[in-house]
Formats: C-alpha cells, sequence, structure tokens
C-alpha cells in the first residue's frame, strides 16, 4: 500500500527534482551509509545521477558539498519535528514524550537508513574539519534547543522545582540517540536502539513525574475509529522490496497521525470462483495478495493525515518506485464498528 489510485504521480516526476537537490539527497545517504572519509565525489554523482561537471556547478569541494549536506538535513528534519502531529498537543510533557515516541518510531530498516548526518559526519572530522564539526555541533544543539522549550515549559508546571535544567536534559536525549546509533553500527541492527530509547522515555517521564512505563507499553492497542484498507496484488518475487517500500511509506503515516499502520503478506487466500482477494485485484500466478490497513483516531485525523502525506516530497520518491501494478490496488475508509 502506498497510494490513493486516484492521485497517480505526474508524469515525468522522476526528473522534476533539481540535480542540486538531488546531489544533496545522495550525500546524506552515502555519507550515512559509507562515512565521510570514504565518500568521493563520483559515489555521490552515481547516487543522484548527474555528472561530475554538473556536481561541480554547484559546489566547489566536496567540504562544500558536506556543508550543504547538514543545511540540507537540518531543513529536512527540522521540518520534519515542527509538522509532527505531537506538536499540536496542548501539554508541553505530552509533546515532549510524543516526541521521544516518534524517535522510536522512525527507527525501521539497517542503520544508514535511521542514523543521523551529523552524528556520522562528526565522529570522523571533529580533529581534520573543524568546519564540518561546528556545522555539526550547530545542527545537533539547534535540535536540542527545540527540546529544551517543551522541557522547559513541563518542567514549570510538573517539576519546579527540581534542580535539573532542561537544555542539559535536552543534550542527554541527544547523547542517548546519537550513542544508541553507534550500538546499531556496531551490531548492525536496530534492535539495541528500542530498548535504549525506551529507557530515556522512562527517565524523561520520570523527571516529569509522569507515568515512567516503557513507550512500547503505553497503548498496547490504541484507539481508532476510523479506518483505511487495502487490497494489493504484489510480485512474489519483490516481497523484499516490498517490505521496505511500505516501511518508508509508513512512516509518513505515523508522521501524519495514523495510530498503526499494517502489512499483511497473503499465507491462506483461497483463490475462489465468484469473489475474492485474488480475483478482486486480478492477482496473476506470480503475485501475492497484501492486506494493509491505517488505523486513525477520526475521520478528521484521516483527512488531513492523507494531504499531509501527499503533499510530503518523500510520497513523490516512493511513488516512483512502488513494486506493484498500482492501478489493480483496491482500497477505501471505513468507521470502526467494533474494536474488541
Amino acid at each position: 500500500m502506498s497510494q490513493v489510485p486516484s492521485t497517480p504521480p505526474e508524469a515525468g516526476a522522476a526528473s522534476a527534482a533539481e540535480p542540486r537537490s538531488r546531489l544533496l539527497d545522495a550525500a546524506v545517504q552515502v555519507i550515512r551509509t559509507m562515512g565521510y572519509a570514504a565518500t568521493t565525489v563520483d559515489d555521490v554523482c552515481a547516487a543522484a545521477g548527474v555528472t561530475k561537471g554538473s556536481f561541480f556547478h554547484h559546489f566547489k569541494s566536496k567540504e562544500a558539498m558536506a556543508l550543504a549536506a547538514v543545511e540540507h538535513w537540518n531543513r529536512v528534519t527540522g521540518g520534519l519535528f515542527a509538522q509532527a502531529p505531537h506538536q499540536q498537543l496542548s501539554d508541553p510533557r505530552d509533546r515532549v514524550l510524543a516526541y521521544l515516541d516518534l524517535r522510536k518510531a522512525l527507527i525501521r530498516g539497517a542503520p544508514p537508513e535511521f542514523t543521523c548526518l551529523l552524528g556520522t559526519m562528526v565522529q570522523e572530522t571533529f580533529e581534520t574539519w573543524p568546519r564540518l564539526r561546528q556545522a555539526c555541533d550547530a545542527g545537533i544543539h539547534g535540535h536540542a534547543q527545540t527540546v529544551a522549550r517543551d522541557l522547559a515549559l513541563a518542567k514549570a508546571l510538573y517539576a519546579p522545582d527540581a534542580p535539573w535544567d532542561p537544555e542539559a536534559v535536552a543534550l542527554f536525549t541527544q547523547a542517548t540517540l546519537q550513542g544508541a546509533f553507534i550500538l546499531a553500527k556496531a551490531q548492525g541492527s536496530a534492535d539495541v536502539v528500542f530498548p535504549c530509547i525506551d529507557h530515556l522515555r522512562q527517565h524523561v517521564a520520570h523527571l516529569l513525574g509522569a507515568d515512567d512505563a516503557p513507550a512500547s507499553t503505553l497503548k498496547e492497542t490504541p484507539p481508532m475509529s476510523y479506518v483505511d484498507g487495502f487490497v494489493t496484488p504484489v510480485p512474489t518475487a519483490k516481497r523484499d522490496e516490498y517490505r521496505q517500500h511500505a516501511a518508508d511509506v509508513a512512516v509518513l503515516f505515523r508522521q501524519a497521525g495514523a495510530t498503526a499502520v499494517v502489512e499483511c503478506w497473503g499465507d491462506d487466500v483461497p483463490p475462489g470462483k465468484l469473489t475474492s482477494f485474488p480475483l478482486a485485484v486480478q492477482c496473476r500466478d506470480d503475485e501475492t495478495v497484501v492486506f494493509s490497513w491505517v488505523s486513525w483516531p477520526s475521520r478528521e485525523v484521516r483527512d488531513a493525515g492523507w494531504k499531509a502525506v501527499m503533499a510530503d516530497p518523500h510520497m513523490a520518491d516512493a511513488e516512483r518506485t512502488i513494486p506493484f501494478d498500482g492501478r489493480r490496488l483496491i482500497y477505501g475508509g471505513f468507521e470502526v464498528l467494533l474494536q474488541a
């Protein structure tokens, strides 16, 4: 599942991004995968699909590209967090804890897909490339300041006499996340990150006098009043490709207010004679039916959420690479009648 079929990507969308933007997106991914020192201009050009002449038209050097990539990263991630649903919460303590829940929800895929560009780069450049170190430091501190503002408001409400400093705690959240990313790289797995964020959340909740249960146990079955359901025929050989595609899109839905995104790979799906899942999507012999749903707290949140998802530039990227025939996808929106 990735899109409402009535809103297909425009023809030629794959070439819509400007070369500079493609280079910056490529730089972010290549550096997170290979590290700054090992990344070459050729690597970035190949990933972006542009020539070296185009590269040097936009950047004088590899360092200039990296500095621009830091600005690009700060702008994109800053917008992601500024527009996240938790920003609409009225209670600053709820905003802080929901921010940590979002950080956990964003952990998916292999380490290069979720780790921080700034943390990755500064580990290599802190002594040899002072301008990069300063840029990374400014970016990390700038993001920490956004967390510190809500921490200060929450402290004033719930722990006014406590001796801890909101700015120090905000930096502690970033230190924990960056440290967890290092562990994920060392182990080659995201598994170690989740308990680190859970313990961080427990600590912050304790400082603010909130429920100190791990984030993963606060709402095992979140309430929902509206569900979008999808049935999709996916080439069986592209199961892993589809799973990654679905994981990328799921992040966009969660950021837009969805309470859950579930993808189910067909296992016992009878072909039927009059009606069936396979018949409904004209499933072929080399395809498998995928049943998916996205749950929402309300129809209003769902409608606003879809607008946000479809307007997100990452959705355009996902639509250009869908690993299935979107013309045969069926979908619908449903009010929840019973949740047991």
